[in-house]
């Protein structure tokens, strides 16, 4: 019986060291994200006598570049998570 009890042993322990453990433990690191330049926004570059058409379209064509932007900013942050 003391031999069954030994074998059974010797292969519960066998079989438990075969087995890899691996075990996974969250590690610091710093961010090294780099922030996109701010552009060069479209009302920047408006004439100060600009009629009001081409006032519009800037502002159009500076609010889809602030949203491209702001995009590529939130991307950076996501990044860092």
């Amino acid at each position: 019986m003391k031999v069954l009890v030994a074998m059974v042993a010797c292969i519960a322990l066998a079989g438990c060291a075969s087995v890899p453990q691996r075990y996974e433990v969250p590690v610091q690191v710093p961010c090294r994200v780099q922030v996109p330049d701010k552009p060069v926004f479209a009302t920047e570059s408006l004439a100060p006598n600009a009629d009001i058409f081409d006032q519009v379209k800037a502002l159009l064509a500076e609010r889809r570049q602030r949203i491209a932007h702001e995009a590529k900013l939130e991307a950076a942050a996501k990044a860092c998570q």
